[in-house]
């Protein structure tokens, strides 16, 4: 980084899989060869710190341009990862899906001050005629109801995963349980969905990023 120091991610509590090391790289590849065996001048750095300084604030702006090749280093999926998003691929009948991702739960109306998120009818509206194929994703069991409701009545082709949902967010420890479950889940998801040729999302979650940077997919936001 701009301190001349390697980024070594360390092992957490559990946050992301129940296995050693408990991180991302449960599914994603190690970030470097480098290791803290034998260093002295290592910075730690808290996640939970970093996000409660603030310092990240505006940085998605001057770092646009490094996302993309960032992204490449930081999230190459293992293949666990990989089997699983292949059987998507075949399930869907080919890559030129688009992805229609629903967001919704009391966790993300609460985090924008109680204001409802959009309907599940609005995402409806924007899928382009002249998809073929839809990539559906949502955490959510009302809204993936809706989905499959949906798909009943369409002559397009259509696929998902055949992971639970919950109505409360779990991901990212915020439930140990679902720990190993809610981090193949993503990852899985995530990585299914750069490789389509346009998503269907909302403006105001992170995963809109995560599905998007570096690709060349058209995004449309509802």
């Amino acid at each position: 980084n701009r301190n001349g120091r390697t980024l070594v991610e360390t092992e957490s509590l559990r946050r992301w899989c129940t296995k050693a090391p408990g991180t991302l790289q449960c599914y994603y590849r190690p970030w470097t060869n480098c290791t803290l065996s034998g260093v002295h001048d290592v910075q730690n750095m808290s996640l939970k710190a970093f996000w409660g300084s603030r310092r990240w604030y505006g940085m998605s702006q001057s770092t646009a341009s490094l996302q993309p090749r960032a992204f490449g280093i930081l999230f190459r999926p293992r293949k666990i990862v990989t089997e699983y998003v292949h059987r998507l691929f075949e399930q869907c009948g080919g890559r030129d899906f688009w992805t229609v991702y629903y967001r919704n739960s009391p966790e993300k109306i609460k985090e924008q001050g109680g204001r409802l998120l959009p309907a599940f009818d609005r995402y409806i509206q924007k899928i382009p005629t002249s998809a073929k194929r839809i990539l559906w994703q949502t955490s959510n069991p009302q809204g993936f109801v809706k989905m499959v409701e949906f798909s009943k009545n369409t002559s397009r082709e259509y696929c998902h995963t055949n992971f639970t949902r919950h109505l409360h967010d779990m991901w990212g420890g915020r439930n140990v349980r679902f720990s190993d479950e809610s981090g193949i889940t993503g990852a899985v998801n995530g990585e299914a969905a750069r490789s389509g040729v346009g998503c269907v999302t909302t403006w105001s979650s992170m995963w809109t990023w995560f599905m998007t940077v570096g690709t060349r997919q058209k995004v449309i936001i509802v």
